[in-house]
């Protein structure tokens, strides 16, 4: 079975049995388990869940992503409807995809010449995964990006509970992973530049899409009542997030241990849960350092910070052309920018640039990468470097002006 190659979807379930592809075990908690020794909940894929070799290649660590990403909607699947896999209906899977809101941003457009349910969804989990996108690559895709798949899988679960919910769940999950990961950066005694930066990128992301009052409650992990709520796996996983957000040298200082301490607590969660997800991790970086490249940094969180700038600035520099387009064609949303380079927008003012720009990205495909699950933490860069980068569209604004 080759990933990348179109006709994976259909062999992989005929290649594997039910009794192979759904676990025994308590629900969702068994596929948590798998997930994480597989390596997807941190971001990087080592191998696939199943314990019989899927493919005779050596697959890289995007195509198992995708992989085990797919195993894992299949599970849902099968799980929530109680069937297996020859009766499964990967249309559910198409439909989810094309509801949550990143459907709707003409990302999916583009991939729905394939007639096939199995060649639709390959297209999508590719586009998911960005694999064809130059941006990315083996050694260089964030480690949080990949660690954020499982939201797709919690969401997917959601959407087949109850369709007209899912999407005040999503905002729920996402407030509380951006909560817990901010707090945990908070939670550094020394904190360098990088730690600064992305605090700042997080705050601003967070000004602009809730306002500056926001800020305070994404700080009190006791606001958050989802924390509470929120199932046993889905507690898991919140906490091996904050875990991945303060593991750094493979070393834990003592605020940090206590700020996860404090998180275990108020999710209701034995302290022994804690010392179990450090341990695995522990075992996990022991294991596979040295075949993961995202394990090497010395500190990720400049590794995320230095990518997303880059990230963000090639963005701008392929699409400068229609970018261009776009703002002139958008006057508010050009003067606004430009006077961002030299005063501090007010609280509606950064509201109406958020919603200009993720309004003009969902007409420019390459773009999209600001509306997915994540994408807008990146706004503020984006905002940012635009008159930077199209200095002439500003001074041609400018001269209009004075004209």
């Amino acid at each position: 079975m080759n990933p990348s190659a179109s006709g994976w979807i259909s062999k992989f379930l005929t290649q594997f049995g039910p009794d192979e592809l759904v676990f025994d075990g308590p629900g969702h908690d068994r596929l948590y388990d798998h997930l994480r020794s597989s390596g997807f909940i941190y971001g990087v894929s080592v191998r696939p869940m199943l314990e019989s070799p899927v493919s005779t290649l050596k697959l890289t660590q995007l195509e198992l992503a995708k992989v085990n990403l797919f195993h894992a909607l299949i599970w849902t699947l099968a799980s929530e409807r109680d069937v297996d896999q020859r009766e499964l209906d990967l249309q559910q899977i198409i439909d989810f995809y094309h509801a949550i809101d990143r459907g709707r941003t003409g990302w999916l457009q583009r991939l729905s010449m394939a007639r096939k349910p199995q060649s639709k969804l390959e297209n999508i989990l590719s586009a998911r995964l960005q694999e064809h996108n130059n941006l990315a690559s083996n050694r260089s895709t964030s480690l949080l990006t990949y660690a954020l798949l499982y939201v797709d899988v919690l969401r997917f679960a959601s959407y087949l509970d109850d369709p007209e919910q899912e999407s005040i769940y999503a905002g729920q999950l996402e407030n509380a992973l951006i909560s817990v990961a901010l707090q945990a950066l908070h939670a550094k005694k020394d904190k360098n530049k990088y730690d600064l930066q992305l605090l700042e990128l997080v705050r601003d992301s967070l000004e602009h899409a809730h306002g500056s009052e926001a800020i305070g409650k994404y700080l009190e992990l006791e606001a958050m009542p989802y924390l509470k709520q929120a199932s046993y796996r889905e507690k898991k996983y919140v906490l091996d997030i904050a875990l991945l957000a303060v593991w750094e040298d493979r070393k834990m200082e003592e605020g940090e241990y206590a700020f996860l301490l404090e998180l275990t607590q108020i999710m209701e969660l034995d302290p022994s849960e804690l010392d179990g997800s450090i341990e695995h991790l522990v075992h996990f970086s022991e294991a596979h350092a040295s075949k993961i490249s995202l394990f090497d940094h010395t500190h990720p969180v400049r590794q995320f910070y230095n990518q997303s700038t880059s990230t963000v600035r090639l963005l701008i520099l392929r699409n400068r052309k229609r970018l261009a387009k776009e703002l002139s064609e958008s006057g508010e949303l050009m003067v606004l920018l430009g006077q961002s380079t030299v005063r501090e927008l007010n609280r509606e003012e950064k509201r109406q640039v958020r919603t200009q720009l993720l309004d003009m990205c969902k007409s420019i495909p390459s773009l999209a990468i600001f509306l997915l699950p994540g994408g807008t933490v990146l706004l503020p860069l984006f905002m940012k470097l635009i008159p930077q980068l199209l200095p002439s569209s500003f001074d041609e604004n400018r001269i209009a002006d004075k004209e």
